[in-house]
Parts: structure tokens; sequence; C-alpha cells
């Protein structure tokens, strides 16, 4: 399942692009931002939950 976003930058960025095992072996390096990343998610799936579905979806 890829996703895409739009994003502006006010200077100069590089974007990295991880496999979905790099981004675990990142995760198990750093387990605060794996923390934190899943707190994001649980917030997101909750927030998807409340929302009304669209029609034409």
């Amino acid at each position: 399942n890829r996703r895409t976003a739009s994003v502006r930058s006010v200077g100069y960025s590089d974007l990295f692009v991880l496999s979905k095992k790099d981004m675990w072996d990142v995760l198990k390096e750093y387990p605060a931002a794996r923390v934190r990343l899943e707190s994001i998610a649980v917030k997101r799936l909750e927030k998807y939950k409340k929302a009304p579905l669209e029609k034409g979806t």
C-alpha cells in the first residue's frame, strides 16, 4: 500500500524513501520514535472511525 503526500519546503530539503524493512530496522534502534508514530497512528485511526463516510467511496 503506497501513500502519497504533498509537501512544501521553505528551504533546501532532502527527501528519503525507506522500505518497510528499513523502517522497522530504524524503529528498533529508536524505540521512542516508534512509540510516537504508534501514538499518531492510533489517533488517526480513532479520528477516521468517527468521521462520516464520504459519498462515492
